[in-house]
């Protein structure tokens, strides 16, 4: 049987690199050799330490924001070639096993596998309404881009589309909880969407300072303090401040329950952090007049082309994204410096 490196959440709190079986492409699948995998800094954190309510079974393959090219193709595949570049390329797909090992989503792999659903609705093997989400993820990226780079894409989507299905436009006021990649993604597209305002509140005075750099108009720093306090004391913003949009990108209760006096009238407070101990209690008779409170979503695949336009016109620096590249054999550190906060973005190449 041939193997393969992956990192694997082997219990919670002990993550390693290891030798598991290589994946076999199926009816309509392709293999890919993956060329890179970029933590998420919330998710992958809650996986490795057993935090996430809806992934508890281990050993795991850990990764969802992968990048890699296609090296073999099914005989019935036809919508995918040999050397197409594709994100979320997972080894073992949700709800599967690969040999012993569960799926974490499965991008932290040499070898992975893509689907080409498409074809399978033309030859009828599926009904297009039984498509499921990931397999609709796997989009082509160009080939000069950079592998590192290419795994961002992810985070940009998610961000980018979360804010055009909460219904951000031209012309107000944003405040984004979370200084950590996800929250950045927020504050940056806000900001190309055309908000004339926008704060970010976090912890981290460099990552504050990276936000400075993306265009946002102030930060705030929240430790210590609840956000009413931190906008009172902040340089360039003050506690008469009210908002249009608040986006909490961290799962956090406490800063839930603090932005509702923050809101317009009209205004949306849009929780998208997930958290194992996500329990906030919202007084809805304090909500402003036709304010609402909502669970973000995501369409990755229908701003695929919007976010690689934005790269190809210099729009993007996918490099701002990231702040260490480790080889995939350093796995369990890349973990370790996001969850000790050292690191803001982590990817790992597997060469």
């Amino acid at each position: 049987m041939s193997t393969m490196k992956a990192a694997v959440v082997v219990e919670p709190g002990r993550v390693e690199v290891l030798e598991v079986p290589r994946p076999t492409p199926k009816p309509y699948q392709a293999l890919v050799k993956v060329e890179a995998c970029a933590f998420c800094s919330s998710t992958d954190v809650k996986i490795a330490y057993g935090e996430l309510p809806f992934v508890s079974s281990y050993p795991c393959i850990l990764g969802h924001e992968g990048v890699g090219t296609i090296i073999e193709l099914d005989a019935k595949v036809r919508h995918l070639a040999v050397g197409d570049r594709v994100l979320r390329p997972p080894a073992v797909y949700p709800g599967e096993k690969l040999g012993e090992f569960f799926s974490g989503w499965g991008g932290f792999a040499e070898y992975a596998c893509v689907i080409d659903w498409q074809s399978a609705v033309e030859d009828l093997q599926m009904r297009a309404d039984q498509v499921g989400l990931w397999p609709r993820l796997h989009q082509k990226v160009p080939a000069d881009m950079d592998a590192p780079g290419a795994t961002m894409l992810i985070t940009l989507k998610e961000t980018l589309s979360s804010l055009q299905d909460m219904g951000l436009r031209p012309a107000t006021r944003v405040l984004v909880i979370g200084d950590g990649a996800v929250g950045l993604g927020f504050a940056y597209w806000a900001k190309i969407l055309g908000a004339t305002r926008v704060i970010v509140a976090g912890h981290h005075e460099d990552r504050l300072q990276r936000a400075l750099k993306f265009g946002v108009d102030a930060t705030i720093n929240s430790r210590g303090k609840s956000l009413p306090e931190a906008l009172a004391a902040g340089e360039e913003t003050s506690e008469s401040e009210h908002f249009d949009f608040i986006i909490d990108a961290v799962g956090s209760a406490r800063a839930i329950e603090q932005s509702v006096p923050l809101l317009m009238s009209g205004g949306v407070l849009a929780i998208y952090g997930v958290s194992s101990h996500l329990e906030a209690t919202v007084d809805i008779l304090r909500l402003p007049v036709g304010a609402r409170i909502l669970r973000a979503s995501t369409d990755e695949p229908r701003v695929h082309q919007q976010v690689l336009d934005a790269w190809r016109l210099g729009l993007l620096k996918l490099e701002d994204f990231y702040s260490h590249i480790l080889p995939l054999a350093e796995a369990p550190r890349g973990i370790e410096l996001l969850r000790t906060r050292e690191a803001f973005k982590v990817v790992c190449t597997m060469e």
